[in-house]
């Protein structure tokens, strides 16, 4: 299922050149405006939203090396003989470091601003579906990318804590 997904995906993404660009575009450079996104939203937070994002993004990485170390699993293209539309610079597949980065990113900006939130949210999805689509990844690499960046932002709201301004008062 898992490798039925991918290829049907990787197949959708090569049939118009206009959806290619947009898949290249997310799977490699929708990270970069996604952190510029989260950074500013969080820097009137000063020392306290950067640490925010710092702290997610080492946990979610942290996890990230250690689930990959433990379970190594190649990319599609390697086991499915396909031709991504890129090939990546890590031949490990499992979990996705751009959906973990993402989605690190992504929870911090919803603990730490309210208005950047849907479209933190549609980046993010965005980066995860288009590593597929890319053919570098397959669908359970970035679901299980997204669940390890959400717990990554999640210790960082742990550690670093909740801005006083979204708090909530008793």
């Amino acid at each position: 299922m898992d490798a039925a997904l991918s290829q049907y995906l990787l197949q959708a993404a090569k049939v118009s050149p206009i959806l290619e660009v947009f898949v290249r575009f997310f799977a490699t450079w929708a990270i970069v405006i996604l952190a510029g996104l989260a950074i500013a939203c969080t820097w009137r937070h000063k020392w306290h939203g950067v640490t925010a994002l710092f702290v997610a993004v080492v946990a979610a990485f942290a996890i990230n090396v250690s689930i990959g170390t433990l379970i190594p699993r190649e990319r599609p293209f390697y086991t499915e003989r396909t031709q991504p539309l890129f090939v990546p610079m890590s031949e490990k597949s499992l979990p996705s470091d751009h959906a973990a980065l993402a989605f690190s990113l992504t929870g911090v900006v919803w603990f730490y601003c309210r208005r950047p939130r849907a479209a933190a949210v549609a980046i993010a999805v965005g980066i995860a579906i288009a590593r597929v689509m890319a053919g570098v990844h397959y669908p359970a690499d970035v679901v299980v990318g997204a669940v390890v960046g959400l717990i990554g932002a999640a210790i960082s709201i742990r550690l670093v804590g909740r801005p006083y301004a979204l708090s909530l008062h008793k």
